[in-house]
């Protein structure tokens, strides 16, 4: 399973690096990175929505004693600013 996983990342490359312009492969990966980040903000926010003990005066030092060890938190970022970041975000759209 491993060995064909890698020829289709292989048959991947090969057709995109030779099929398109650079600036196609560039819109490509930009787009590719960009879906990576939304889904890490939806994983972290659907993270948030499942602690049923967040209210709107909640302060992020209170949370993240109970978020920290899920692994959606680790996963969005290493910074404790970005995450306080998106959790203020996240109180503001609720």
């Amino acid at each position: 399973m491993k060995i064909l996983l890698h020829y289709i990342f292989l048959y991947r490359y090969e057709f995109v690096s030779t099929n398109l312009e650079k600036s196609e492969r560039e819109r490509l990966f930009d787009e590719h990175v960009d879906n990576l980040v939304a889904k890490k903000k939806d994983n972290f926010r659907r993270m948030l929505d499942e602690c049923k003990v967040i209210t709107l005066d909640s302060s992020f030092k209170e949370i993240k004693k109970l978020i920290k060890d899920d692994p959606r938190y680790a996963r969005y970022s290493s910074s404790d600013r970005k995450c306080e970041k998106q959790f203020n975000e996240y109180l503001k759209d609720r």
